[in-house]
């Protein structure tokens, strides 16, 4: 088979009957055989008469010379004789020597039978040879005599001779010697052969007496008819043949007598040669013409075999080529060799992308190795296989495909190629895997399922049915639904149900039903009509839901709902639900009389514009993030506004709870007026406030007091031993402050406290602390900084305060003495060394900073010197 199966399929156009072309050539190629048979059997006819002609031509041409021979050799004898008598040498008397000379005469001339001397009386006086004439004087020698004729020839009664007179000089004829020709002789001299079988010939005088020398007796009398006929007069030409009458003639004139040689031969006998030639021919075309219209016959039924076959190959690939299947034909070698226009939609390649590949390209990887071998095991052994497997389309995408495979034999009953046939069936797996899925939802489903035709009779029902009535699938399925409901129930309620969903009516209905054992449940019966083939409804589906519990339920629900609205509209706090977007879905009469609306007005807006406008979007917020995070608890309070412009404090409370709906979030929640609550806690908190800004503030100064400053230290020593984080300290007294409480009173003193307290607050960092540590001392923490920074600063606040103006004293300076944070220093220690600086500051003169005194390391061969650490 080709690489191209199909290729020589034919297109319809070519597809049809025989045409009358092909006929009307083989009709002119017979037309021309005929036409040339004919010629060349005229032709041949033609050639056969002319060697026929030229045959007797020449044959008469023999003829005519052998004749003139003999005449002449008898002439000869004739006058050596006549002499010899006129001579006198030999007389008739003398007959033995006459007959010597006569006798040798005839052994000289072979063409000579007889010699014969006629006396002028008529009688035979001498002959020699075989004699074919009378005792008498012929006629014609009579006549010859009487006419006094020397010489004169016969050729009458079948007899070839020649006569002279035997007259001597003056005298009267003596008598008349006849020479008698062989006419065998004569003839001998002529061709023989099965041609001239049937050959006549005739010698003509001037008289046109005709004489046969060789004729046969049949139509004899015709044929010198024919030749008496001929216009011998009008003969002037030596040799010629005519074709009269259905006879060959041949005419020769011979040279020496006045006679004329006819050769006459019937053309019958000429042309059955060309006749049986001819009827050979005429056979062979006729056989050519029988073995054409045997042919034509064959070749029609050929041609209308071959018509229908090829109409039926054409449908066939037509059928191929529009099958919804996919159709792939591989070669010996497994290589693609034809697709199908459902092949090439269905996988996107194209014809040139997918022809000469291996199948193997369309193969998933989620194809079992088992599959892939069994069917490469058949595909080799020539076998058929049939199967599922799965195949890879151009764009990646892989279906499930049913595949048969079949080996296609030639005429020679050899394997050529393989045909597959596939049929996607991925939607029918998924269609298949959703319906048993469905069969076992429906078999799990709560709902009693039912099919029921319209005979009244169970089609099918699912798994709850049955457990729920307690009988088994053969107890139900094809059996009257009036065995299960009995009779008067069918008749009253079953089936104008049924009836109505049979015309088209989809019914649902909920109500008390009488079940055997079970008693009345409350049921919800919903029946659909099941739609056929033809819009022919003969199946209507039953689906029942027990909902009596459910009813039991609604009714205690109604009841603890009619309770909870009368507890709810006495509880003395607002109660309220909302939805995921604020939406008050329900408020008690407490909640309403809080906000001063109606429900109807309290929506996702209205409640949050009830508030003040400065807590609005803080609650909002609040409210917002609760929803994202889905927190279980959400808390908030602010301040409303009621109708009448009333400000009131309230305490939103709400906890999360999941609504009816899939995500759907619902809070509920208690609404409570704070107001007098809020004004107490916040005379209590400013109360509490106040109180402790006096336990950690010095009243004079308003710097922290002695204990706060205290803790704070403690705090950096604490962060220092943790993380490491160095820090300073800075004591500093004022100078000569006794003085000025004994000299200018105690308020100038506190003034200059005050003042002295201000400085400190406007010139150290915000991570420093200043307190007041007692009298006219001063305690500076400076966070994260050395003892050189500290010292820095200490420096800035000396040269701050002695360039301020203090009330009624003036100037006024301070010593400090600054200490940093050493590893294992307590706060104790760190103050007694800042104490110590300041003692030496005093000493030193005041109005200066000192630091504290370095680390003492005992150097072992220096001896003592001063290093800090």
């Amino acid at each position: 088979m080709s690489n191209r199966l199909f290729s020589l399929v034919p297109k319809p156009i070519s597809v049809k009957a025989p045409g009358a072309a092909v006929i009307a050539v083989l009709v002119m190629l017979l037309g021309a055989m005929a036409l040339g048979l004919a010629w060349g059997l005229y032709w041949d006819y033609r050639q056969t008469l002319d060697k026929a002609a030229g045959r007797m031509q020449l044959q008469v041409r023999a003829f005519t010379n052998a004749f003139d021979m003999a005449f002449a050799g008898a002439d000869h004898s004739l006058h050596e004789v006549r002499e010899e008598l006129e001579s006198g040498n030999l007389t008739a008397q003398d007959q033995p020597a006459l007959r010597r000379e006569m006798f040798r005469h005839i052994l000289e001339s072979p063409y000579l039978n007889s010699l014969t001397l006629y006396g002028v009386d008529g009688n035979l006086q001498v002959s020699v040879g075989e004699r074919s004439s009378t005792p008498g004087m012929p006629v014609w020698l009579a006549q010859m005599l009487e006419g006094r004729i020397q010489s004169q020839m016969n050729v009458r009664a079948g007899q070839l001779a020649a006569a002279v007179l035997v007259q001597r000089y003056g005298e009267e004829p003596s008598g008349v010697l006849v020479a008698e020709l062989d006419r065998d002789a004569v003839l001998a001299e002529l061709e023989s052969g099965r041609f001239y079988t049937h050959q006549q010939l005739f010698m003509v005088d001037v008289s046109n007496h005709v004489e046969p020398i060789t004729a046969s007796d049949n139509d004899l009398t015709a044929t010198l008819g024919l030749i008496k006929a001929l216009p011998l007069q009008d003969f002037n030409t030596r040799n010629q043949v005519l074709d009269q009458g259905g006879e060959l003639i041949a005419i020769r004139q011979v040279r020496q007598q006045p006679l004329r040689a006819v050769a006459v031969l019937d053309s019958t006998h000429v042309l059955l040669p060309w006749m049986r030639r001819s009827l050979v021919v005429l056979g062979g075309f006729m056989f050519i013409g029988v073995l054409s219209l045997v042919f034509m016959r064959y070749w029609r039924l050929s041609a209308r075999r071959e018509q229908q076959t090829n109409n039926a190959l054409y449908r066939l690939y037509q059928a191929v080529e529009q099958m919804p299947c996919s159709v792939m034909v591989t070669d010996l070698n497994r290589r693609i060799s034809y697709v199908n226009k459902s092949f090439v939609q269905r996988t996107g390649y194209r014809m040139d992308e997918i022809l000469g590949q291996e199948p193997d390209i369309l193969l998933s990887e989620r194809t079992p190795d088992t599959v892939r071998d069994e069917l490469r095991r058949a595909v080799s052994q020539h076998l058929s296989w049939e199967g599922e497997l799965v195949t890879r389309m151009k764009d990646g995408q892989e279906r499930i495909e049913e595949l048969l495979i079949s080996p296609v034999q030639d005429v020679d009953g050899e394997v050529s190629c393989n045909i597959s046939i596939s049929t996607d069936v991925t939607d029918k797996r998924d269609a298949e895997t959703r319906l048993l899925r469905y069969r076992e939802i429906v078999n799990v489903s709560d709902e009693l399922l039912a099919m029921l035709g319209t005979d009244y009779r169970y089609r099918q029902v699912n798994r709850r049915h049955l457990d729920y009535l307690g009988l088994s699938r053969e107890e139900i399925e094809g059996h009257h639904v009036k065995d299960l409901y009995g009779q008067q129930e069918f008749e009253r309620e079953i089936k104008p149900f049924v009836d109505r969903i049979a015309e088209g009516e989809r019914i649902v209905q909920e109500k008390w039903i009488e079940f055997s054992g079970l008693g009345k449940r409350f049921i919800r019966v919903t029946g659909k009509p099941v739609i056929a083939s033809g819009d022919r409804i003969d199946t209507v589906a039953i689906s029942m839901v027990d909902l009596t519990a459910r009813r039991e339920s609604e009714e205690a629900l109604s009841l603890s709902e009619a309770r909870f609205r009368v507890l709810s509209d006495n509880l003395p706090q607002g109660l309220f639900e909302a939805d995921s977007r604020g939406r008050i879905l329900y408020a008690n009469r407490r909640c309403r009389e809080i906000f001063g609306r109606d429900l109807r007005d309290l929506d996702d807006e209205n409640w949050v514009n009830s508030l003040q406008e400065q807590d609005r979007q803080r609650v909002t917020d609040s409210w917002r993030n609760c929803i994202a995070a889905a927190e279980g608890h959400w808390a908030c309070q602010a301040r409303l506004l009621t109708e009448t412009g009333e400000q009131r404090w309230v305490a939103f409370s709400a906890r999360r709870y999941q609504g009816t709906g899939q995500g759907d979030q619902r809070y509920i929640g208690t609404l409570r007026d704070i107001t007098e609550e809020t004004r107490s806690r916040e005379l209590l908190e400013r109360k509490n406030s106040e109180l402790a800004r006096l336990s950690t503030t010095d009243m004079l100064t308003g710097l922290s007091n002695r204990a706060n400053i205290e803790q704070l230290l403690e705090k950096e020593v604490h962060r220092f031993e943790r993380y490491g984080s160095c820090c300073a300290v800075i004591m500093m007294d004022v100078d000569h402050f006794k003085a000025v409480n004994d000299t200018c009173g105690h308020a100038v003193g506190d003034e200059v406290l005050r003042r002295v307290g201000k400085l400190l607050t406007q010139s150290t960092r915000r991570s420093d602390h200043a307190g007041r540590w007692g009298g006219e001392e001063f305690l500076v923490v400076c966070s994260h900084s050395t003892a050189e920074g500290a010292r820095q600063l200490a420096e800035n606040l000396r040269q701050k305060i002695a360039a301020t103006e203090f009330p009624v004293i003036g100037e006024k300076t301070c010593s400090f003495g600054v200490a940093a944070i050493r590893p294992g220093d307590s706060a104790r220690e760190m103050l007694a060394r800042a104490d110590d600086a300041l003692y030496r500051a005093k000493h030193a003169g005041r109005n200066r900073v000192e630091l504290e005194t370095p680390i003492q390391v005992v150097d072992r061969d220096e001896g003592v010197a001063p290093t800090e650490k």
